[in-house]
């Protein structure tokens, strides 16, 4: 599905990601998000997903811009599809 390879691509390009993540990881986010995206989730919604995703699976520190950022092209991205 084109639009999880965007998603994903903005997952690859904004969030910290460690080393070792895997593509599987990140396309399964990207499809989370994609699906709670449709079901109406707003930016801060996403925002506040992508954190928790930042701090509890790759334990790395959020950095707010690029998680609102992230969000705002996701929602925007996916709601255009």
């Amino acid at each position: 599905m084109i639009l999880n390879e965007v998603i994903a691509g903005f997952l690859w390009m904004e969030m910290d990601l460690p080393q070792n993540v895997s593509r599987d990881e990140v396309e399964e986010l990207a499809s989370r998000l994609i699906s709670r995206i449709k079901a109406d989730a707003d930016e801060q919604v996403i925002e506040y997903d992508l954190a928790r995703f930042q701090l509890n699976q790759f334990c790395k520190p959020v950095k707010p811009l690029n998680l609102r950022e992230l969000a705002r092209r996701a929602v925007v991205t996916v709601k255009a599809a």
